[in-house]
């Protein structure tokens, strides 16, 4: 029979050592240690720390080191500790969430700096642009040319600037993206066409380029990048080239753009 423990039971979540002992026994489960093992590492934090606010761990070590049961218990009684009510958490939680590194959980969800971030990190929050021509671009002849890009159509996190136009550039609280780059030429007789994504100034892995030869009235050519790990401030650009001989346009069509998302 598994006794249950209730969220009252535990102690306030205002004393450090209680993210200790927490972060001790996630350690414990993790390195595949016996309920038996971790209520040890457990029971020998309070013994350490000698406070009589702990006791009742001692309950939740007697539960794990019994049974696995007692774990589901352990996780309503973490749950309160945090004292979710839909837009705060309880001081003594950020104690023990700041402990396990989701700091920006934290703040998040207490409404300071980082809670665009942390909605964005969770999924709620879209985080991209979406940017095209608002009229036909000239790309000169054997010439690799980032496109200019001059109608941003959405930008949700800042990342299009047309001091800038060329680029997509990361923000802050971004640290994976997707990149897509399609364009339409103009009719073309002969030669080659070319589109790649650039990451910095330069190719990379992941991102991904086509080619295309010979003749085509109004040909399309599409890349799609791999998730691709960023830092704030690295950018993207889409570069073509062509061989025709003379001056090609890449043409302002609804076909022609180039986003950018964050992905997780």
């Amino acid at each position: 029979m598994t006794t249950q423990i209730t969220p009252a039971g535990l102690p306030p979540a205002s004393a450090a050592n209680d993210a200790h002992i927490f972060v001790t026994m996630l350690a414990g489960f993790a390195q595949g240690l016996t309920m038996a093992q971790v209520a040890e590492r457990v029971r020998q934090i309070i013994v350490d720390d000698g406070n009589a606010a702990l006791d009742t761990w001692v309950e939740v070590v007697a539960q794990i080191k019994d049974n696995e049961d007692g774990l589901a218990s352990l996780v309503a009684a973490v749950a309160s500790k945090l004292d979710l009510d839909g837009a705060n958490i309880g001081a003594g939680a950020g104690t023990l969430l700041t402990a396990l590194g989701f700091s920006a959980f934290v703040q998040g969800l207490n409404g300071v700096a980082d809670a665009a971030a942390f909605r964005t990190g969770i999924g709620l929050d879209f985080s991209g642009a979406l940017v095209r021509l608002s009229a036909n671009a000239t790309i000169v002849n054997s010439t690799a040319t980032a496109i200019a890009w001059s109608t941003e159509l959405e930008d949700a996190g800042g990342w299009w600037t047309g001091g800038a136009p060329s680029r997509l550039t990361v923000p802050a609280g971004i640290s994976r993206v997707r990149v897509k780059a399609n364009i339409r030429w103009d009719t073309v007789a002969a030669g080659v066409r070319s589109l790649e994504i650039y990451k910095n100034g330069a190719a990379f892995a992941g991102g991904g380029a086509v080619v295309s030869d010979g003749s085509g009235s109004g040909s399309t050519q599409q890349v799609c990048s791999a998730p691709i790990a960023v830092s704030p401030g690295d950018y993207f650009q889409a570069l073509v080239t062509h061989t025709r001989g003379s001056d090609l346009s890449v043409l302002n069509s609804s076909q022609t753009f180039f986003s950018i998302e964050a992905v997780r």
